[in-house]
């Protein structure tokens, strides 16, 4: 049927057909294409034809493109006009890269093909245009990525390597020189065991790799090209081939050798102070905030009879005084408080290790962190019971060799106002009867007489006045107070100097005479220093009872002198009347602070504690 009907169109309009049909073949496949393609004349440079995708790629429609010429859609006319010219004479042209602009004047990048071909007996320009916008964003990125990895592996400190499973080096970044002092290009090629310093470990380090794929912090000795061993901490993986067979290892490595000295040093400075602390005779201990042991020296581990290991984490107190609280006076407590050393002398009465009552030299150190907030300290604890007990029996001695003194003083005071006094008066009434009873004795008898009269009268006064300093009869006639009153306006009579002297809580307390013959000698030494050193004319001394303690403030107007200086001459300057004061101080458990400077006088405080029975306190 279907050759029945062609047989009766005529040749001329089945030709038509034909044609017809050619061109809706081209048209379906010109419009199908992903890449631009457009026709142009040779001569004007118009354009004749466009597919869908050059539309789209420079964004205009069909009507308007086609009123365009070539030059309207390139971004290099020169470059298009020199690339048309082979193109003309037969030749496909390829070119790689060329710009073109599209409607909205974006410029981009397109990869072109050109040929030349006649169409209806004229030369026809055909285009086939592809966007490389993306093809150029990755090529840009693969450069730049090219570019940041050489620039790292040319100035990463760390080592890049890849090496063979045989050994053999196929790669290395140039800052192994620095550690080798062998350059990359010695060491491509070269086997990696010449530069072990046992080669054995190689091996070792191989097993490991492969049995577990790779390999992070791990320890080798290698050797330079001086033949000097380098510590290196190594990072190691198994690269495989397409059948999961390795074929070669990669990783990095960098020097550690000033590390692994360091640590070397470190462990020889931990040694060295163990052995030091633990050669101490002191109990040393290192604590956290809460005082449990983090840390003790052998003399404290011997101490507590337990192993170093069993003493971490107990609480101090409760291992070395077997407490369940810490410690009266506890230095450790305090220095949590003020961030500062403290210290104190503690007394123990079951401290472990010792016997009895001991006593302890107590120091305690705070170790601090960034923010100057004390977490842990160190404690030092001396055992001065053998010093104390010395101390205590020399301070005894003294308080009996002073009572002794006292005593002695008392007697020979007495003595002095008693007889020797007494018999001077005799011997005065004697010559002063001579004269009175003799009117008629010579005259340079009578001189005599009367001369040697008044030398007895003077010696009577000097005798009174040093039985009075040795021991003034109204300390037990009068009490402390008085005899302080009136010692201190004859002091001011005799030497000039005004004092004036006030006590305050002193009425009717009745003290021992260990603390009043201390007090009255205390003011006794200040003044008699006074008078001999200060060139004063005013002295201000103040007594006073403040319930637990008595106060004596002695302080003057003279030229002062550098308390420093002074102290440390003492031996030197064979001076002791600050010594003396200082002693009885002591003995009366008190405390004395000196202060002076150069013409601005003197201040003595002194402080002791006193036991105040009931209704003896008054101000």
């Amino acid at each position: 049927m279907e050759q029945r009907v062609k047989n009766q169109i005529p040749e001329d309009k089945l030709a038509m057909l034909s044609q017809i049909e050619s061109e809706e073949k081209y048209r379906q496949l010109f419009n199908t294409v992903t890449d631009a393609i457009m026709l142009f004349d040779a001569e004007t440079r118009d354009f004749i034809d466009v597919n869908d995708a050059a539309l789209r790629l420079y964004g205009y429609r069909r009507e308007d493109f086609l009123k365009l010429r070539h030059q309207d859609i390139t971004a290099e006319p020169e470059k298009s006009d020199a690339s048309i010219r082979p193109t003309l004479e037969g030749k496909l042209v390829r070119i790689p890269v060329r710009y073109h602009k599209k409607k909205d004047g974006t410029i981009f990048p397109v990869e072109i093909s050109a040929s030349t071909i006649t169409l209806k007996n004229r030369k026809v320009l055909c285009g086939v245009v592809r966007d490389i916008t993306e093809r150029k964003q990755t090529e840009k990125a693969l450069r730049e990525s090219r570019e940041k990895y050489r620039m790292i592996f040319e100035n990463i400190q760390d080592v890049y390597y890849e090496v063979g499973i045989d050994g053999t080096i196929l790669e290395m970044s140039p800052s192994v020189e620095e550690i080798s002092k062998y350059s990359r290009e010695e060491l491509i090629g070269a086997s990696v065991y010449d530069l072990y310093a046992y080669p054995g470990k190689r091996d070792e380090f191989v097993k490991a790799l492969l049995k577990n794929g790779k390999v992070t912090d791990y320890e080798l000795i290698l050797k330079d090209k001086n033949g000097l061993h380098k510590y290196c901490s190594v990072y190691a993986k198994l690269s495989k081939n397409e059948d999961g067979i390795p074929e070669k290892i990669i990783g990095s490595m960098f020097d550690i050798t000033r590390r692994k000295q360091t640590e070397n040093a470190l462990r020889e400075s931990e040694a060295q102070k163990t052995a030091l602390l633990d050669a101490a005779i002191s109990r040393i201990r290192y604590v956290d905030k809460d005082m449990k042991i983090i840390w003790a020296n052998k003399t404290a581990v011997d101490a507590s009879d337990m192993a170093q290991e069993d003493l971490v984490g107990k609480t101090c107190y409760k291992i070395f005084a077997g407490r369940d609280t810490p410690c009266e006076n506890c230095p450790t407590l305090r220095s949590r408080k003020t961030g500062r050393i403290e210290r104190s002398i503690m007394c123990q009465s079951n401290a472990k290790g010792t016997k009895g009552e001991s006593y302890w030299d107590t120091h305690c150190v705070p170790l601090k962190n960034a923010a100057g907030t004390p977490e842990s300290f160190i404690q030092i604890a001396r055992n001065i019971t053998e010093r104390i007990l010395t101390e205590n029996q020399i301070r005894t001695l003294t308080q009996e060799l002073m009572k002794a003194q006292e005593g002695e003083r008392q007697m020979i005071s007495r003595e002095l106002h008693d007889r020797v006094a007494q018999e001077l008066a005799l011997v005065k009434i004697i010559g002063e009867m001579l004269l009175s009873h003799h009117p008629d004795m010579k005259p340079e008898i009578g001189e005599k007489i009367s001369e040697m009269v008044r030398l007895i009268q003077e010696s009577i006064k000097a005798v009174r006045d040093l039985s009075y300093d040795l021991r003034p009869p109204s300390l037990d006639e009068m009490g402390l107070v008085e005899t302080l009153s009136q010692y201190c306006h004859d002091f001011s009579e005799n030497s000039g100097i005004r004092v004036d002297f006030s006590p305050a809580g002193m009425k009717n307390l009745k003290l021992d005479f260990d603390t009043e013959i201390n007090l009255y000698r205390l003011v006794q030494e200040g003044l008699t220093n006074i008078q001999k050193h200060a060139s004063a004319s005013h002295v201000t001394i103040r007594l006073v009872a403040v319930s637990p303690n008595i106060i004596l403030r002695i302080e003057d107007n003279g030229k002062g002198f550098d308390v420093q200086k002074r102290l440390a001459n003492l031996t030197k300057e064979k001076r002791m009347g600050i010594r003396s004061m200082d002693e009885r101080v002591k003995l009366l458990q008190g405390k004395m602070a000196l202060q002076s400077k150069p013409m601005k006088g003197t201040k003595i405080y002194i402080k002791f504690p006193y036991k105040f029975k009931k209704g003896q306190f008054t101000i």
